[in-house]
């Protein structure tokens, strides 16, 4: 497992990541977060760091792409950071040699001495007019776009920003952040949408996808500002199979990380008050009292039917 350390002077959060990373919910820690990624990659001036493991991630590595939930693609002009400009070199570099530009030229060539035959109308005002060269930049900022859908929607924007960037020739590492791509999408488009991520993660693109939807990915939950993951809670087993007054064997401490997980799925989604999913195994119950224990979250177990050392060990972390 891979995890990125994100902080700077004020924040400090780890995650798991892979090819797909899920921040679950749409908490205000991950619309921080992503914005703190965002500038760590985008911003020169960036106080944050991000540390993968424990090596500083070397920004120049990378080429980020941020589409936030309310996407939006100026489409009127074209500046130089724009997703659309590699496509208006591609344009004008095809321009430049074809003959009807050629021609265009020589025509405004002959334009440039009408002018300068029409001097002397200003001559008289100590001036001289001239007709600048017709340079390619003029039919640039010429060049306009329009969708053909006049009405996009927040996901269509985000499919046109991904499919720009993803097919955007960049000799560097790859990372698109989205955030909330189900807001204003129907089941089909959303579906479209992560068939598209997964393509191209296939050509070595990573995504990180803020989301309240159940994606397949490296998932990052949270629970009381605190941020939950596999990794953390498998760098725990051998500390806590230690801990518990009985044998934690694999098995047991495979069920108690699925266990937990899916409460801290259900917590987040459903709004009611953090509950395990069982209270018939007490072993397992422990196991994960001791886990979110070391993560700093606090469980309150109802011990009255567990065994009487059991219920002594939940007293001494209290």
């Amino acid at each position: 497992m891979i995890m990125w350390n994100i902080k700077n002077e004020s924040y400090q959060w780890e995650i798991e990541v892979g090819d797909i990373t899920i921040l679950k919910g749409s908490n205000i820690i991950w619309y921080k977060l992503v914005r703190l990624i965002e500038d760590f990659f985008e911003n020169k001036a960036s106080t944050v760091k991000i540390y993968e493991d424990t090596q500083l991630l070397h920004k120049k590595d990378w080429e980020c792409l941020f589409i936030p939930f309310d996407a939006h693609l100026q489409l009127d002009k074209i500046n130089s950071k724009s997703p659309l400009k590699f496509i208006v070199d591609e344009v004008c570099n095809e321009l430049e040699l074809s003959p009807i530009y050629h021609e265009i030229l020589d025509v405004w060539e002959a334009l440039i001495d009408e002018v300068e035959l029409m001097n002397h109308r200003v001559e008289k005002y100590g001036l001289d007019l001239k007709l600048e060269l017709l340079k390619l930049d003029v039919i640039r900022d010429a060049l306009t776009f329009s969708p053909i859908n006049k009405e996009m929607t927040p996901i269509e924007y985000k499919k046109l920003l991904l499919s720009l960037f993803a097919e955007k020739y960049i000799d560097k590492k790859r990372l698109i952040i989205v955030e909330l791509p189900e807001l204003y999408a129907d089941d089909m488009q959303l579906s479209d949408f992560l068939n598209s991520v997964k393509i191209f993660t296939g050509k070595g693109i990573k995504f990180i996808i803020v989301t309240q939807q159940s994606i397949k990915g490296n998932t990052n939950y949270l629970i009381d500002n605190k941020i939950i993951n596999i990794s953390c809670i498998d760098n725990l087993k051998r500390k806590v199979q230690n801990e518990v007054p009985f044998v934690c064997d694999d098995e047991l401490f495979q069920m108690a990380k699925i266990n937990l997980l899916q409460a801290v799925d259900n917590y987040k989604y459903k709004g009611e008050s953090f509950k395990l999913l069982t209270r018939e195994n007490s072993m397992l119950m422990v196991v994960i009292f001791v886990i979110l224990f070391h993560i700093d979250i606090k469980l309150n177990l109802d011990t009255s039917r567990v065994e009487s050392n059991i219920k002594e060990f939940i007293k001494s972390y209290s």
